[in-house]
Formats: structure tokens, C-alpha cells, sequence
């Protein structure tokens, strides 16, 4: 096998194929390089992912091998520019230009690419693509609250979602996905696609399947492909949020300059001297706006305009984050109270930040909110920015006795109108407080069956008693014990039925099987499975 490359190129692509850390199965560690035609593809995968590009370049000599990643990365950046040359003989050793390369194992052993997929195309630019998982991926990362399902970036309808379960992000897409379920794609394969997406010239299409509730469904999967590009992943089983429940649906609109918001957030945030999570006061009134630190006396007024005085506190973290993904001059604010979550919109993005809570005594001062004056929340994100509304003057009646007449029945229909109003909000705010607890209730209720689970594994006999070996058929790994067919891939280990049985850590290889520690280890060339001890 041999051909010659322009090094920038080469190692521009090859670097997409570096990750950080170490997999204990060698043969995760290298890419597959195969030379075919007028071309060479470049294969790298975690189980959990495959990414496949190609390259155009002077073939010499058709073959294939395996090459450690790090090190190959390694050798490309010391060379100097212009082409160079990758030869293997069929020996222990790759030549990379002068500097040779200690081969992997067989290419017989690396893992089989995932047949391809079916189902309803999207098209979607990269570079679209890529802000949407900019955006939504910090949110993900930063869930500490243990919820595996906001562990993960989500498709939904025609938006890419991410929660930390204190906060919300919603990115607009180009684009519908069929039905109304969601494909969760976890953090490390969102993570690795933002990455490489920037690869590709053009747009890119893709395709999602395997619902969680369809019946007889495959895995989840997503597959992202372009002119020389392909991006296949794994995707997550289980259950997101139905999000859209704590939306409120009205609120007081508030109209923020972002730029002056933005400063005044930096100077309270630095004059706190915090970087963690830390109280905000945000009030509102008139044509300004006022931040102030709740422990330390910081203030910085922002540019602003709402129809009647607010306050809230807000985490001025999440307030500083939220505010620096907006591209747009101004965004609109939505306020329905101190309790409640605050909906920051601009053209194509949406923020839910949840308050913090305050003392009884100081709820005193901050003023409730006028029902008159409270608007829909558009549900569309790429709605035009906030316009002024203007109102008509009525001509004035000719003579004194009717402009009395006129003015006592206005304020009669004026009473009507707010007690109508004052009735209505007190039923929606008893509705969404249900709602709201509700969905305390249903989530109290999953992390029960999930310590029912939990229970129920730790009872189970322990299945691995001796060393089983592992087979490879694809991108799983297969093994039989005790009449039991189990299937090991992405640090997880599930049952012929479907069922997630244990885990295990991709590194290490140490992990739980029903409740018992076992290993992952390679042995006589392969790879087998064995009971562990906890030291």
C-alpha cells in the first residue's frame, strides 16, 4: 500500500479524527486508512460513533491498514510542507515520509461500519448546524442534577434542545423531523460532531431513526452525510422532558438592548467576584434597566423599555450566558412574576432561565404585574423584532353632557374588563401551578422505579462466573452466558430483549453487570469478559 498526499490537507482531516484519552481496546485507538481508486478513506470510531472521510490523492498501490491516531497525528505535524508519502509493506512498520510507525492489529479486527440507514432525508447547512449545537451543548454539559436524558442534545420537531434542568435552550431549525418524538444524541457524539462538521463544503443531509415509544424500533441512530463525509452515531434510549409544559404561554414584555445588558452583567459579575452561581436583581421600569448583586453592593443600569415596573432574581451566570448567545441588537424579555420562568426570544433562539428564590419578607418588595398589560408569548422563534404598539386616538363627541356620558360608561367597561382579567390570571396561575407540580409528582415517580431497578439488578444472581470471550459482529460486541445473549457497545451492556443490564467504563474497562463488578480485558489476541473483584 502506497500514496502521496499534500500534508496540510492530510493532517487537517486526520486531526478531526484525534480524541482526547485512551480506549483499553487497542483497535479503538487506530484509524483505518484504505486506499482505493483515486482516493483514500479515512475511518476512526468509539463504538459509540464512526466517522468515515475521504481524500483525494496519488495512489501508487492499493491496500489498507491500521495506524495508532495519536501517534500518526503526531508524525503529519513534525513533517514539512508540501506532499508526503504513506507506504506499508506488510510489516510491523508504516512509513509516514522518512519517520516509520509501528502498524495496529489487523483490518480484519476493526470493527464493521453500520449498515446504512433509512428514512425521511433532512438538509441542513453545516455551518446552521453547527451553531445550533454550539449553543445547546454548554447547557447539556453543565447537568449536574443526575437525569441521564438531559445528558444528551435533542431533536424535537423543527428545534435542537438543550436543559441543565435549571435552564432551557432552544435553536430553530430549517428543518421538521416527522412525528412528535425526540432523538436524544449524547453529549460526547454531539460534542464529537460539532467538531467535524466544519469538514464539510455544501450542505449536508441526514437521516434519525428508532424512536424510543415505536414499536419494534431499531436504536436510536443519527447519520450525517456529505461529499466525502459520513458522521454515524448512536443514539440515546430513553425519555426528555416535555419541556413545553412550563413555557408560559402570556407574559409582561420587556424590550433589552443586548450590548448594554451584556455590559452591565460583565460589571455586576465582576464586581461580585464570583464565577459560580451567584443572586441577581434585574428590575425594569420605564426606558431602564438596573442589575445589582444581592450580596455585594454592584450596580449597572442597561438600556431597556417595558410598560410597567418588574423585579426578579435571577442567577447572573445563566443571565451572562444567555444574553452572549444572542446575535441580535435587541431581545424580548417575557415576565410573569418572581416565581415563575423567565422567556428571553430573538430572531431564532429561545431562553428559559428559572428564578431563584427569595425570603417572604422581601417578596413585600417587588411589585406584582397588571394583567392588562400581559401579551402572548409567540411559540415561533423566528419572529421579527419587538415593534412599538401605537394606539388610535377616538374623536372626541361634541358636547359636554355626552363626553360624560362616554367617559362614566368607559370606566364601567373598564371594571368589567380587569375583574374579567384578575379572574383569568388567577385560573392560569392555578393551572400552571398543578402543571408544575405534576410533573414534580411524575419525576418523583421515575426515580423511584429507577431505585425499583436499581433493587431488583442488585438481587439478580451474578450472570459472568468464569471468562467468556467476546465477539465482534459489527460495531457491538456479543457474548453468551448461561443461555443469556448480551451485547456490549458505547460503555453500556444490554440484554437480547432490549434491556440495559449494567455498564461499563470504555477506558478501564471495569464496570457492573446485574449488579456485579466484571472486566473488559483482552487476552490471547481477543477479548473476553470476567468476573472482578472491588479491592
Amino acid at each position: 500500500m502506497k500514496f502521496q498526499v499534500d500534508k496540510k490537507d492530510f493532517d487537517k482531516i486526520i486531526r478531526k479524527h484525534n480524541r482526547r484519552g485512551t480506549s483499553m481496546m487497542h483497535v479503538l485507538n487506530c484509524v483505518l486508512l484504505k486506499v482505493q481508486g483515486k482516493e483514500v478513506t479515512i475511518t476512526s470510531t468509539t463504538l459509540g460513533y464512526f466517522l468515515t472521510t475521504t481524500l483525494p490523492a496519488e495512489i501508487i498501490e492499493e491496500g489498507a491498514v491500521l495506524l495508532p491516531i495519536k501517534e500518526l497525528v503526531n508524525v503529519v505535524k513534525s513533517l514539512p510542507a508540501g506532499e508526503i508519502a504513506v507506504e506499508w509493506d506488510g510489516g510491523d512498520f508504516a512509513k509516514v515520509g522518512p519517520v516509520p510507525i509501528e502498524v495496529g492489529p489487523p483490518v480484519e479486527e476493526f470493527p464493521g461500519t453500520p449498515e446504512p440507514l433509512t428514512g425521511p432525508i433532512y438538509k441542513v447547512s453545516p455551518e446552521v448546524l453547527k451553531n445550533a449545537l454550539k449553543k445547546a451543548l454548554p447547557i447539556a454539559k453543565a447537568t449536574k442534577s443526575g437525569a441521564l436524558s438531559l445528558e444528551n442534545i435533542a431533536f424535537h420537531k423543527n428545534q435542537i434542545l438543550g436543559c441543565d434542568g435549571h435552564r432551557l435552550v432552544a435553536v430553530n431549525m430549517p428543518f421538521t423531523l416527522k412525528g412528535d418524538k425526540f432523538f436524544l444524541l449524547p453529549i460526547e457524539e454531539a460534542t464529537k460532531l460539532s467538531q467535524v462538521i466544519d469538514l464539510v463544503e455544501g450542505d449536508i443531509a441526514f437521516r434519525v431513526v428508532g424512536w424510543k415509544n415505536q414499536e419494534d424500533a431499531p436504536k436510536p441512530q443519527i447519520l450525517v452525510e456529505a461529499q466525502g463525509f459520513q458522521f454515524w452515531a448512536l443514539g440515546f434510549e430513553g425519555c426528555y422532558p416535555e419541556y413545553w409544559r412550563i413555557f408560559p404561554t402570556q407574559g409582561l414584555e420587556v424590550v433589552v438592548d443586548v450590548e448594554s445588558l451584556k455590559t452591565a452583567a460583565e460589571i455586576v459579575a465582576g464586581g461580585v467576584g464570583k464565577k459560580d452561581i451567584f443572586p441577581l436583581i434585574f428590575s425594569v421600569g420605564n426606558r431602564k434597566g438596573l442589575l445589582a448583586g444581592t450580596e455585594k453592593k454592584v450596580e449597572a443600569d442597561f438600556k431597556a423599555m417595558a410598560p410597567e415596573k418588574i423585579k426578579f432574581v435571577v442567577n447572573g451566570v445563566y443571565l451572562l450566558e444567555a444574553i452572549k448567545s444572542f446575535q441580535s441588537k435587541k431581545v424580548n424579555l417575557y415576565f410573569n412574576g418572581m416565581d415563575y420562568p423567565v422567556v428571553m426570544i430573538a430572531s431564532g433562539l429561545k431562553h428559559l432561565l428559572m428564578p431563584l428564590s427569595t425570603d417572604n419578607e422581601e417578596k413585600e418588595d417587588f411589585p406584582s404585574i397588571s394583567a392588562e398589560n400581559l401579551v402572548d408569548i409567540p411559540q415561533t422563534l423566528n419572529g421579527p423584532e419587538y415593534q412599538p404598539k401605537t394606539k388610535k386616538r377616538a374623536s372626541k363627541p361634541k358636547g359636554k353632557s355626552q363626553v360624560a356620558k362616554l367617559k362614566a360608561e368607559i370606566k364601567e367597561l373598564e371594571a368589567v374588563v380587569k375583574k374579567l382579567q384578575e379572574a383569568g390570571l388567577k385560573e392560569r396561575k392555578a393551572k400552571e401551578f398543578w402543571q408544575e407540580k405534576a410533573l414534580k409528582l411524575e419525576e418523583q415517580v421515575r426515580n423511584l422505579l429507577k431505585e425499583l431497578e436499581r433493587l431488583a439488578r442488585k438481587t439478580r444472581k451474578v450472570l459472568v462466573k468464569e471468562p467468556v470471550p467476546l465477539v465482534f459482529d459489527g460495531s457491538k460486541a456479543l457474548a453468551e452466558l448461561e443461555g443469556h445473549k448480551i451485547m456490549l457497545a458505547n460503555g453500556r451492556i444490554w440484554a437480547e430483549s432490549g434491556e440495559i443490564l449494567g455498564a461499563y467504563d470504555s477506558k478501564t474497562g471495569f464496570g457492573f453487570l446485574a449488579g456485579s463488578p466484571i472486566l473488559v480485558a483482552q487476552e490471547n489476541g481477543g477479548f473476553i469478559l470476567k468476573p472482578a473483584s472491588i479491592n
